[in-house]
């Protein structure tokens, strides 16, 4: 349950100016009725609300004050569940209560506990991430508006808050409807979370990872602290390291699959549990082929990294959907040289399944949100459409549209040709050499995905930034050549 706060109470709350205000913020935990410790917060204050779509979040909104606010969610309903008031008697929802509303009442005095599930809705185009100032009106760098409280301890914030660009995702916010209140500061904004690869932190930025199959160990670098941190995982050194997020925390889980036995090794990063019983699904001792590849998504858009395969032998698509347990089966593809490129080319929030053909440089797509293929077949990269025949496809969205980018990369010269879905454009970008490893993420949490390589020789990761155009470099401090990297 995750505790939020309102105070309005005159003589404690006040806006800028000093005048009294009304404000939404959080409750320190582990407090009270008698202690109610709250962290009131300004808009411009950094997003303490995270949602995923399709997930359940239970809220307990307390009020220490005196009026009665309509507090309304945009875009996405919420249920009243009960109530508890500061005497600890518990109050039903009234009749004209039940059931999914947009606007809740919140009174003074007692906690009202609601239930919301936020939805992405389906459209027929991509939806770029909302890539802003916290503080609209204030320059960049200033402190100027940041209330600097930690939220879990009350005190004052180590690093006090400065104005700085933010990823929000899919932007919503959550405010009181009377008007005098919404429009002096009684909002926070919602982080609608996109996936980000492998992001240990939920902090929007993907983190830098390789796995070392010597100790069967991983070994990442945290985005936001630059610290390096291992996790033992995995027992044998053919297994493959995965990226996922498998129980929809919004955080990467540490993963492997096992060629040898099929077997799925997941490690919750919501528990710091295994996922058990143990899925063996592909490889040949578990209903595929020796030649199997692993490709976990999300298929099924629930906000969930599906188990997943394909059998390059027979084009075969093997799909646990993690929404309900369910397998699917789709044979896409023709050639056995085929590569798997599963991500979302059509912005409906679900993996596509895809394969590129490096013989003819075809791009052959099955867009989940109509069920038909993306027609034309566009061909591009290859030494038969325009490109060598060392090509490499780097799918990704690197305009921040919501949808996929066709994209190749060659190891030879290091440059890469992007076709922006957002306005069919062709970027071109020169990153990476021969033996290098493409892996191209959003490492600066701008919601556009920054051209990347790994470099086996120097265990360095060379990422050329959407943000500011320049490189920066990220090392795995005692890496050795045989290290895979976690893309």
């Amino acid at each position: 349950m995750k505790p939020k706060a309102i105070q309005d109470e005159m003589g404690e709350t006040f806006d800028d100016y000093g005048r009294m205000s009304a404000k939404l913020g959080l409750e320190v935990p582990f407090t009270n009725a008698a202690v109610a410790n709250f962290i009131l917060q300004n808009y411009v204050d950094p997003s303490t609300e995270i949602v995923r779509p399709g997930e359940t979040q239970i809220w307990r909104i307390t009020h220490n004050g005196v009026d009665v606010h309509p507090i309304h969610f945009h875009l996405f309903d919420v249920q009243v569940l009960n109530r508890v008031g500061w005497d600890g008697f518990i109050r039903v929802p009234d009749d004209n209560e039940l059931g999914w509303k947009d606007t809740v009442r919140v009174a003074p005095l007692e906690d009202t506990i609601v239930a919301l599930r936020p939805i992405r809705p389906p459209v027929p185009f991509g939806l770029p991430n909302s890539v802003r100032p916290l503080n609209p009106e204030a320059p960049l760098g200033s402190d100027m508006g940041f209330s600097n409280v930690d939220p879990t301890t009350g005190g004052n914030l180590a690093t006090p808050t400065t104005n700085v660009m933010k990823n929000f995702g899919h932007e919503y916010v959550w405010h009181c409807h009377i008007l005098s209140h919404e429009e002096n500061d009684m909002m926070r904004a919602m982080i609608m979370r996109t996936p980000i690869k492998f992001d240990l932190e939920n902090d929007g930025e993907t983190d830098f990872a390789v796995w070392r199959p010597s100790n069967y160990t991983f070994y990442a670098v945290n985005s936001s602290t630059g610290a390096q941190i291992s996790k033992r995982w995995g027992g044998v050194n053919s297994d493959i390291p995965l990226v996922g997020d498998f129980d929809g925390d919004s955080k990467a889980d540490w993963a492997v699959w096992r060629p040898t036995t099929g077997a799925w090794l997941i490690l919750f990063s919501s528990t710091n549990t295994q996922d058990l019983p143990i899925v063996r699904f592909g490889g040949a001792s578990a209903g595929g082929t020796a030649q199997d590849i692993p490709v976990p998504s999300d298929y099924d858009g629930d906000a969930k990294t599906d188990k997943a395969f394909y059998s390059p032998s027979n084009q075969t698509w093997k799909i646990i959907n993690s929404s309900d347990n369910t397998t699917t089966t789709r044979r896409w593809g023709g050639i056995v040289s085929d590569i798997p490129i599963p991500t979302d080319f059509d912005g409906d929030g679900k993996s596509d399944i895809a394969v590129w053909r490096p013989s003819t440089g075809a791009w052959l797509i099955y867009n989940s949100a109509t069920g038909t293929q993306d027609l034309p077949i566009i061909k591009f990269g290859g030494a038969n459409a325009g490109g060598s025949a060392q090509d490499k496809p780097v799918p990704a969205d690197y305009d921040g549209d919501g949808k996929s980018d066709k994209a190749i990369w060659n190891p030879n010269t290091g440059v890469w040709t992007k076709k922006l879905s957002s306005n069919g454009n062709t970027l071109t970008a020169t990153l990476g050499t021969t033996g290098d490893s493409p892996v191209p993420a959003d490492y600066d949490g701008d919601g556009k995905v920054d051209v990347a390589v790994y470099r086996p020789s120097t265990s360095t990761l060379h990422i050329l930034l959407t943000t500011t155009g320049a490189t920066r470099t990220i090392t795995i401090a005692g890496g050795v050549n045989t290290d895979k990297v976690v893309k």
